[in-house]
């Protein structure tokens, strides 16, 4: 007999009763857990030099999850959680030559060996020589479909990893500078071109012929920023029912919605949002000056180099009717007022501190940063990510 079943016949009544109590507990966790999936990741690398740190990213409900582990002989194991109902969309690296004093930005960038795979829950499989980018990464259903869409375009893909292994060495000796009168460097660029083209076309493929693969719903976002709203709507269109009610699916629809209601000539939606001292500034306060609308984050690159150029347009115009207004996306406080302090940023500074969930962010249905809506004395949007040459230029336009 079970040892479970003589536990059960020795307790008595009432010891039976909080046990059962305990059990609908138990089962009640159980259930409300499975909206997660439990993976496992597995990597075997036969050819490394020295034992490397793996670094796994990936983002839940606009939150960055970042995790970590050293290999050892070349082996290395995650477990984690994701949504059961969704693939999540990950990257596997192993970190560039980081914590050197003597190398540069520009080589720890280019030395960064990673790639992207769908994570699932169950186990994921990584096997490969010295080299995260070349790995076979194998997993769920959507992985296979990852692995499909590879295979369809191997041919650019191995021209393109030859060509970029010459570009790199000339990219690290230049440091970045003089890479447009670099001739190597644009020869090799002009053979990419075709490449990039090609694999575009079989993706295109890809999207006709699997309209119920999460890979395509991806392949789909990735274009939802750079395509019109035309042909957003039509591959939308193309999906399966199962897909076009997901959230990303519906989330993208939103974005279309919202690229409408931000368009030259509608009057920009208003927000209210507090500064640093607590005080509730709106946007239509403004009335009256063209106004540059700029969603920025601390941790942005790109926003805090755009925030150099602002200050020297700000510095410019703000005495002929020209305001900024700035909406961090930032949720730490210091890290939000220190970046303004760096900047010199002088123009009134917003932010909720709520991240990705800021409420005019979400109003303005911002996915990436820094984003700008010019917008005129009376409130309708002007233009939208105009930077730089760009900026000034209309700037110089509208206030001449």
């Amino acid at each position: 007999m079970p040892l479970c079943c003589v536990v059960w016949i020795l307790l008595d009544r009432q010891f039976m009763r909080k046990m059962a109590c305990l059990f609908v507990l138990l089962l009640f966790l159980v259930f409300k857990g499975n909206a997660q999936g439990i993976f496992k990741i597995h990597g075997a690398f036969t050819s490394l030099k020295k034992e490397m740190k793996v670094v796994l990213v990936y983002n839940l409900n606009h939150k960055q999850v970042r995790d970590s582990t050293l290999t050892r002989n070349g082996l290395f194991d995650f477990v984690g959680t994701v949504p059961s109902t969704l693939p999540v969309k990950a990257t596997l690296g192993f970190l560039p030559l980081a914590d050197h004093p003597n190398t540069s930005y520009v080589e720890q960038l280019l030395s960064i060996d990673e790639q992207d795979f769908f994570l699932e829950k169950g186990t994921v499989l990584v096997n490969g020589s010295s080299k995260m980018n070349t790995a076979l990464i194998t997993g769920g259903k959507t992985q296979q479909d990852l692995l499909s869409l590879q295979v369809m375009k191997s041919e650019e893909r191995d021209k393109m990893l030859k060509l970029q292994d010459e570009m790199i060495p000339l990219l690290i000796q230049s440091q970045g500078f003089g890479i447009d009168s670099n001739q190597k460097v644009q020869a090799l660029s002009a053979q990419m071109q075709p490449l990039v083209k090609k694999m575009r076309e079989k993706e295109e493929i890809f999207i006709k012929t699997h309209p119920d693969s999460y890979v395509t719903l991806d392949l789909v976002a990735q274009r939802s920023r750079m395509i019109h709203a035309g042909n957003l709507t039509k591959m939308l269109g193309g999906l399966s029912p199962r897909l076009r009610n997901s959230k990303p699916a519906k989330e993208m629809l939103r974005r279309l919605d919202v690229e409408k209601q931000t368009a030259a000539g509608v009057r920009a939606m208003d927000f209210n949002q507090p500064d640093a001292d607590g005080n509730l500034i709106s946007l239509h306060s403004f009335k009256g000056k063209y106004v540059l609308l700029n969603f920025w984050a601390s941790w942005s690159e790109a926003s805090r180099g755009e925030n150099l150029d602002l200050l020297t347009l700000y510095l410019e115009f703000k005495d002929k009717g020209f305001e900024i207004l700035s909406v961090s996306l930032d949720a730490e406080r210091e890290q939000w007022l220190n970046a303004v302090r760096e900047d010199h940023l002088v123009w009134p500074q917003l932010s909720d501190l709520r991240g990705w969930n800021n409420k005019a962010a979400q109003i303005y249905a911002i996915t990436s940063v820094p984003k700008s809506f010019l917008i005129g004395p009376d409130g309708r949007i002007v233009g939208k990510d105009l930077f730089g040459e760009a900026l000034l230029e209309k700037l110089e336009e509208v206030l001449r």
